[in-house]
């Protein structure tokens, strides 16, 4: 069993070609140690584990009106369960990010993923919020934040160059994972129901950058998801459509429908943001799908009736945002500037900020989806995706002085050795040029 298990490890030169990169479908560079089965079992797990977080995050709701029959306050109480779950991931994101540096990270993502499913197939049984349902989303929070640590630690294992292109395979998947989710997990119970009736990394700019796209991507992923599924529901439950106790498969139905379909087109775009990432500089995809985000974001906060066709279409504008902030925001923490013996340190942080974010977003966002209007969570993420599209014009603006800074700090961490093999390699290519 152990040998079937995909692992790491550095290779010779005999399995490359003319020192060619490794790639996956003939297309996507990868590092030299790593094999393309490697790879593609990777992005299996980053699937697995977008499936999870979507089906539980937009079924909670669920659970609280049909299961739990929670009549009151469902907004609190969805804000608090995430509050309760980031401050665990918080913890659990340090916790993992030790650990990966004494075992191996695929070990760590596997018992993450076990942890996940765990807490998952319990969720259905529990008999109260407090303390069985806030328990289950304390285990799932922990095997959540070991996925994402790693997710985001392992892939500058694996990329090869400015890693673009595995950024938005990444999203690919991510955005994969989603749509079964949607489409697929959530269907089931519907037709069912139908049929029977650090400082120092601080420092530079575009790390920080990579920070902020974590903080509201990753509360991205659970507004979307969770508020989209609450707001449905409390929708039909207002117009008499359903009622509390009673399982709403229209409900069900409609948000499947409506993430499913956003979550679909918003994969479409994936490629686009992973080719911008690889080829232009990070900070213009970014600044798109901050944009994108916002344009989505605004106008749905404010609408009436969540299921329109307008509904629909900025739901869509928002997922995009979300997996291009995803796509660009991973593509911006791979750069030559990220000292390589703090990449770990540095994806722990990547995660801790994006918890952070659930944290802020979330639990302020849920008083006020009771407190205010339903699209308050909503308003709240356009905000953000405003901020750092700023931000990233910031940073574009002084992107010559900081690569400037990067070709300095090179230059002054080159051993002698170095500087004389690039001193031979350029009289090489005098005497070359002169032939």
């Amino acid at each position: 069993m152990r040998n079937f298990i995909p692992h790491f490890k550095r290779t010779s030169e005999k399995d490359h070609i003319d020192g060619q990169p490794r790639k996956f479908l003939w297309v996507i560079p990868l590092a030299e140690h790593t094999h393309p089965l490697q790879f593609f079992a990777f992005i299996f797990a980053v699937f697995v584990t977008m499936s999870i977080v979507v089906y539980l995050s937009a079924s909670q709701a669920f659970i609280l009106t049909t299961v739990l029959v929670q009549r009151d306050n469902n907004g609190d109480i969805t804000g608090s369960l995430a509050l309760y779950g980031e401050i665990m991931a918080l913890v659990m994101v340090a916790v993992w990010g030790v650990v990966s540096d004494r075992i191996q990270k695929r070990t760590i993502f596997s018992i993450s993923i076990v942890l996940m499913g765990l807490a998952v197939s319990l969720y259905p049984q529990v008999k109260n919020v407090y303390p069985g349902l806030l328990l289950l989303r304390l285990v799932f929070a922990a095997g959540s934040a070991g996925c994402t640590t790693m997710m985001t630690a392992m892939m500058t294992d694996v990329v090869h160059g400015k890693g673009g292109m595995v950024s938005g395979i990444i999203g690919a998947c991510s955005g994969l994972g989603a749509i079964f989710s949607s489409f697929v997990l959530f269907s089931v119970p519907a037709k069912l129901g139908i049929s029977r009736g650090s400082s120092a990394q601080g420092k530079d700019p575009r790390i920080s950058l990579a920070f902020a796209t974590s903080f509201f991507a990753r509360a991205d992923e659970i507004i979307l998801t969770s508020f989209i599924s609450l707001w449905i529901n409390q929708y039909y439950i207002d117009n008499g459509q359903c009622q509390v106790g009673q399982s709403c498969y229209l409900a069900l139905g409609a948000t499947g429908t409506i993430t499913g379909i956003g979550q679909s087109v918003s994969l479409a775009s994936a490629p686009f943001f992973g080719l911008a990432s690889e080829f232009l500089t990070r900070s213009y995809p970014i600044i798109a799908a901050g944009v994108i985000g916002a344009a989505g974001c605004f106008p749905f906060a404010f609408s009436f009736d969540p299921t329109t066709n307008a509904s629909l279409a900025f739901v869509i504008l928002i997922a995009i945002g979300e997996l291009g902030m995803i796509i660009s925001g991973m593509a911006m923490l791979n750069g030559p500037y990220v000292p390589p013996e703090l990449r770990g340190s540095i994806s722990g942080t990547y995660s801790f900020i994006g918890a952070f974010g659930i944290i802020i977003i979330s639990k302020v966002g849920g008083v006020l989806f009771d407190k205010w209007m339903k699209g308050a969570p909503f308003l709240l993420l356009g905000i953000g995706h405003c901020l750092v599209s700023v931000f990233s014009v910031v940073v574009l603006l002084l992107n010559k002085r900081l690569e400037r800074m990067d070709r300095l700090k090179e230059e002054q961490s080159m051993t002698p050795v170095e500087e004389v093999r690039n001193d031979l390699d350029s009289d090489d290519k005098i005497v070359f040029s002169k032939m």
